[in-house]
């Protein structure tokens, strides 16, 4: 689905020169409705919804301009940001009998909130337009006239521009009857769906209900998700420890208070508390134990779960990840090309010849043989220990892995020579982390 603006904005090409540097001095009025919608007029373009207009601006260079002109621009990226990376939950909203789902930036995610509210001191002031108001909600709302202030401007541009954004993605779910079911209409159709016949009427609040993660997530509840050793026990691959998972709230100072001490407690932070990991078990169900004991055991495949799926999830939630030193910083498998002198020496131009080659797998500082490395993947596991080492398992890069290390295929020239060179070379891979944690002393 494409949006009746498309065809006219796709006609502007990049903007230089004296075009862009006009473009970037306009003066841009903001037009916030009644009806909650949002649109920017554009000199020779007239009123513009805010996914066409941005397009104007992805197309112009000019980094100064008019006041109106730097907001918009610095909006747009930033809208645009976190919609590349779906940073947006989905909000219910009731009217009477009828209710809409409204799409919102995430800004319990610290990085969106942080994003969006260094374009508050620079917002400009939008005109508000009366137009026939749909509800008597809404002819309320219009009947005051207010201007809203610098956040509620920018929550209603965000908004604005996912609305059209998710319209314009044109996504429909694959069965008729999915498609026509008034939760499917209120997602991802535009506008208010009744819910006054029989069996409709409980749908807003049960829906509501389904994403009220998002609205205990925004409330930034101070909770921390612990793990730690409890236990070690040598194996022949090296020291095996047992992790467990504890919960607690932080308060502002340092205190800690275990999860299953809140519960007791009773309270509204409690209730919340309880709530939120309630709901965040559907992602780590040992949470679901820890209202009412301290901590809960880890297996291996829980361990590993939690430290490659859960964590960075929860990390965006706002919920504060605590590990320890090794599982915070974890070792991938690389091809390791082994070089050894040969005591015959014929010729330095002969490599072949001068040395042998040797490929194995490193894992930090230890190197492990074909064979063990073998081993290492018919556990199946995601997350394994190999000596004082974790060590994520991508099954994609394994298969790499140990193709290349298999291959008895001679290293090309230039392998070779650096491979001579350095007597151990290591295939270079850089792992990240996907979201910021904190780790326990060793």
């Amino acid at each position: 689905m494409r949006s009746p603006d498309d065809a006219e904005v796709g006609l502007e090409a990049t903007m230089d020169g004296a075009r862009a540097r006009a473009f970037a001095s306009a003066h841009f009025v903001l037009l916030l409705t009644s009806t909650g919608k949002a649109m920017i007029e554009v000199p020779r373009h007239g009123k513009l919804g805010l996914l066409a207009a941005s397009r104007l601006f992805a197309a112009c260079d000019e980094r100064d301009g008019s006041a109106s002109y730097r907001f918009l621009r610095s909006f747009f990226i930033a809208i645009r940001s976190i919609a590349s990376a779906c940073a947006f939950a989905p909000d219910v909203r009731v009217h009477g009998s009828q209710f809409q789902v409204l799409w919102k930036p995430a800004r319990f995610v610290s990085d969106v909130d942080a994003l969006l509210s260094a374009l508050e001191p620079v917002t400009i002031c939008p005109q508000y337009q009366r137009l026939k108001a749909a509800t008597a909600t809404e002819a309320k709302a219009a009947g005051t006239g207010r201007v809203p202030d610098s956040r509620s401007t920018i929550e209603l541009m965000a908004v604005a521009f996912l609305a059209e954004l998710i319209a314009m993605t044109g996504f429909v779910p694959p069965s008729i009857r999915e498609a026509k079911h008034p939760a499917a209409v209120a997602l991802f159709g535009h506008g208010a769906v009744s819910c006054s016949r029989p069996g409709e009427k409980a749908l807003p609040a049960a829906l509501d209900a389904w994403l009220s993660v998002y609205d205990l997530a925004s409330k930034r509840l101070p909770l921390e998700l612990s793990v730690s050793a409890v236990k070690k026990s040598r194996t022949r691959s090296g020291v095996a420890e047992s992790y467990k998972l504890s919960a607690a709230l932080v308060s502002q100072g340092t205190d800690r208070i275990a999860l299953q001490d809140v519960a007791s407690a009773g309270g509204k932070q409690a209730g919340e508390a309880l709530s939120f990991a309630a709901l965040l078990s559907n992602f780590v169900p040992a949470l679901g134990k820890l209202g009412v004991q301290k901590s809960v055991d880890l297996s291996e495949a829980e361990l590993a779960g939690f430290v490659l799926d859960a964590a960075p999830l929860l990390g965006r939630f706002g919920v504060a990840i605590v590990l320890p030193k090794e599982l915070s910083r974890l070792s991938v498998p690389r091809p390791a090309l082994r070089t050894k002198k040969k005591a015959s020496l014929v010729s330095y131009l002969d490599l072949a010849t001068a040395f042998s080659f040797d490929w194995t797998v490193a894992i930090g500082e230890e190197r492990l043989s074909v064979a063990e490395f073998s081993e290492l993947l018919d556990s199946g596991l995601r997350l394994v220990r190999w000596r004082n080492e974790w060590v994520r398992i991508d099954p994609a890069e394994a298969a790499r892995v140990m193709a290349r290390v298999s291959s008895r295929k001679a290293p090309d020239s230039m392998e070779a020579m650096r491979a001579v060179l350095s007597p151990e070379r290591v295939e270079k891979q850089v792992m990240t982390q996907p979201c910021p944690r904190r780790s326990l002393p060793a």
